[in-house]
């Protein structure tokens, strides 16, 4: 999951289109069901990121205007890294991104960063006892 993550992260000019998205998806389909009908495994949760990657790339974009959509789409990722993949998307059709959904994502990304700087930084001492 982090390597390929990281991959799309790291180059999402090459991976973020829609071909590439659905790609993906069947990649790691295939990859769930040999897991789960070879050694018995349900690696759900070990790809989450990858499918909920592969999911914006391949969705409606403007769905994405919603904070509550945006959440119950992709759980596991950070606005931060949803901006970033939607920045990266390259359409194979004619239909871009809106502007107001950019920024719209872009506001949720600013407002988590305020909210984690905002909570109390832990010290090492105060660790011990959650550890």
């Amino acid at each position: 999951d982090c390597v390929v993550f990281n991959e799309l992260m790291d180059n999402g000019e090459k991976y973020c289109t829609h071909s590439q998205g659905f790609e993906l998806k069947l990649r790691v389909s295939n990859l769930q069901n040999w897991a789960s009908k070879v050694i018995h495994i349900d690696i759900t949760n070990n790809v989450a990121h990858i499918i909920q990657a592969a999911n914006i790339i391949i969705m409606d974009k403007s769905v994405f205007a919603e904070k509550d959509n945006i959440k119950s789409i992709c759980p596991d990722l950070h606005f931060g890294q949803i901006e970033a993949i939607l920045e990266s998307f390259r359409s194979e059709r004619t239909d871009p991104i809106l502007p107001q959904v950019k920024q719209k994502i872009s506001e949720f990304a600013d407002e988590e960063v305020r909210e984690v700087k905002s909570k109390p930084k832990l010290r090492l001492n105060e660790m011990e006892g959650i550890m």
